[in-house]
């Protein structure tokens, strides 16, 4: 009688545990990939190389530029859209370069200060910083470096430029008024107008990804700088993350996914890149990470 009932029960023990592993394939074959990071690494007089940094925060690969680029000369950096080309200011100019540091070719060469890359949301178009008329000025380029044009004309001191995620508008910073504060403008440089108006400085826009919030960094709650989020329209300014006795520094903030941010803390001198989750919780140190370094960037896997 046992066996005839084992028989019987066999064919359903195996239809249901086949199901469930059938579900579980199709689950992590729809599931998202999770979000990673690229880490730039170098010591004194070594040429750069590229870490690649699981949101867990494991290594998993390294490789170096080719042909090799001094380390300490870059500054600055940003990836393109589809995860294909980094925007790198080396020394003072921007060149890009493939994912893997090659076929690296200039955008800018006219000999003075260009840094803060930004990539517009559909690829075609470069932001940047350049301090090529005598003050720190917004322009907008073509992915390949041509039409180079600046936004705005004004002696003001213009910086930090982050696309919205529609590509429609360009947050940056702007002392106008004597103090640092954030600015949208239209992406064609049309329309500036303040989103923050304190006697404070608020610097380092970073749209959220679904473009409801802005990240930023302000001085305004005391002498040391902290994390603030504040909506798209700048209302509704708070503090997110604070480190008592220390500053929080800007970073490109915002996972793909918008479920993690970056920032980095400054203690007395000392710094640490910290990952946490949107809210500001489950803060995580970066391994490996030294400043002076280059701030991390966010990629999706596959993308």
């Amino acid at each position: 009688m046992i066996w005839r009932w084992f028989i019987k029960k066999v064919p359903l023990v195996l239809g249901f545990w086949l199901g469930v592993t059938a579900l579980a394939f199709v689950i992590g074959r729809i599931a998202p990939p999770r979000p990673q990071l690229y880490l730039l690494s170098w010591q004194a007089g070594d040429p750069l190389s590229i870490m690649i940094l699981d949101v867990d925060l494991n290594v998993s690969i390294r490789f170096e530029p080719e042909p090799s680029l001094p380390g300490i000369a870059v500054t600055g950096w940003a990836l393109s859209p589809d995860g294909e080309q980094f925007a790198v200011k080396n020394a003072y100019d921007l060149m890009t370069m493939d994912k893997r540091g090659r076929n690296q070719r200039w955008l800018t060469q006219d000999g003075t200060n260009n840094h803060s890359p930004a990539w517009s949301p559909d690829g075609t178009k470069i932001a940047f910083v350049s301090e090529r008329d005598n003050n720190s000025e917004i322009y907008v380029m073509d992915a390949e470096g041509g039409n180079q044009t600046r936004l705005m004309n004004n002696d003001l001191y213009d910086e930090s430029p982050s696309w919205s995620p529609d590509g429609k508008y360009i947050a940056f910073v702007s002392d106008e008024g004597g103090d640092l504060e954030i600015f949208v403008m239209d992406s064609d440089g049309n329309n500036p107008h303040p989103l923050t108006s304190n006697e404070f400085s608020d610097t380092s826009p970073s749209w959220s990804p679904d473009g409801q919030h802005i990240l930023f960094t302000s001085n305004r709650a005391n002498a040391a700088y902290q994390l603030y989020v504040m909506n798209a329209d700048g209302s509704d300014p708070h503090v997110l993350v604070s480190i008592e006795g220390g500053h929080v520094l800007p970073a490109r903030a915002w996972s793909p996914d918008g479920h993690f941010i970056m920032f980095q803390e400054v203690v007395i001198n000392t710094g640490r890149m910290y990952v946490a989750n949107a809210d500001g919780s489950h803060m995580r140190p970066l391994p490996n990470w030294k400043p002076p370094m280059v701030t991390p960037l966010w990629f999706t896997p596959g993308s």
